[in-house]
């Protein structure tokens, strides 16, 4: 079993960074320069040969050297995971899927790929969909979208066929609904001026992430204005997320949409998001020429 977090977090300091203690006991891997870089902070930690970047921009993933019992699944980057887990990171390699007696070995054409699914999802994420993850049935995310052999078991979506002949299964806009107001000529109503993927409008202010229409990965295109207090996480395709600006202690968010300290002891991933982030928001970091990652100053070597 993991450590419980103690109410006050431990730090541990090195070399002029600092790490909490938790993330040493985190589930999941970070990225770090170096093998000795990895130790140093973490001692229960280690590195494997997945990484990113290239030449002196170069990271290697830091786990744990053993999965607790509770999140025995470990996938390429060293992440370990539930064997409940309905969404595991798309694209990612699962090393030990038979480890969990739940799951079994799916091989699929397209894309050509050998996938760690559930055998059966859960009541509360019925939707089989696209590389076998499971969904909620309110689940906008992009992967939920595409068709799936049980589409009919959510009553609020339709299978529908895009302009591609793409078949989907999409969520169904209840337009009798007095709660949902739909974009009438592709504009929703100033009040409510943030419009979702699929044409429901809501407020700038709303707490909820909101899945955009895939035209708004576009960095210089006009999403990014709509809406002055939230931020938008890019992706190379499909929808990407509008969240909440950052509050002051957290105010970078990075590429996975999860707000980071500027002095946390890390390299944060910027991979998709407008390169001027990383200084303009954090004057104590610095995102080198052609790397993803948005490093702290005084540990560029």
């Amino acid at each position: 079993m993991m450590k419980a977090i103690a109410i006050f977090i431990f730090t541990i300091f090195y070399g002029g960074f600092a790490v909490a203690e938790s993330l040493c006991d985190s589930p999941l891997a970070y990225q770090v320069g170096t093998d000795e870089e990895c130790i140093k902070q973490c001692p229960n930690r280690e590195t494997n040969d997945s990484g990113s970047g290239t030449g002196m921009n170069y990271t290697i993933n830091c786990a744990l050297k053993k999965c607790p019992m509770d999140k025995p699944l470990r996938i390429d980057d060293g992440s370990c995971f539930s064997c409940y887990e309905s969404k595991l990171p798309v694209s990612s390699v699962v090393k030990n899927c038979l480890v969990c007696p739940n799951r079994v070995e799916v091989h699929l054409q397209n894309p050509l790929t050998t996938v760690c699914s559930l055998k059966e999802c859960p009541h509360d994420a019925p939707l089989r969909a696209w590389l076998q993850g499971c969904y909620a049935c309110s689940d906008t995310d992009y992967y939920a979208q595409f068709e799936t052999k049980n589409c009919d078991v959510c009553p609020n979506r339709i299978k529908v066929k895009n302009k591609m002949g793409e078949a989907r299964c999409e969520i169904q806009i209840d337009q009798s609904d007095s709660n949902v107001v739909v974009a009438k000529d592709d504009k929703c109503p100033t009040n409510i001026p943030l419009k979702r993927w699929d044409g429901c409008c809501f407020s700038c202010d709303t707490n909820d992430t909101i899945a955009l229409d895939s035209k708004c990965n576009d960095k210089w295109g006009t999403c990014e204005y709509v809406c002055p207090n939230r931020e938008i996480v890019y992706q190379v395709g499909g929808n990407p997320s509008s969240f909440l600006k950052c509050p002051d202690a957290t105010p970078l968010r990075d590429s996975n949409g999860k707000c980071q300290a500027c002095d946390a002891g890390w390299d944060i991933n910027m991979k998709f998001q407008d390169t001027t982030k990383c200084e303009s928001i954090c004057p104590n970091r610095i995102q080198p020429k052609d790397s993803v990652l948005c490093a702290l100053k005084n540990s560029i070597r």
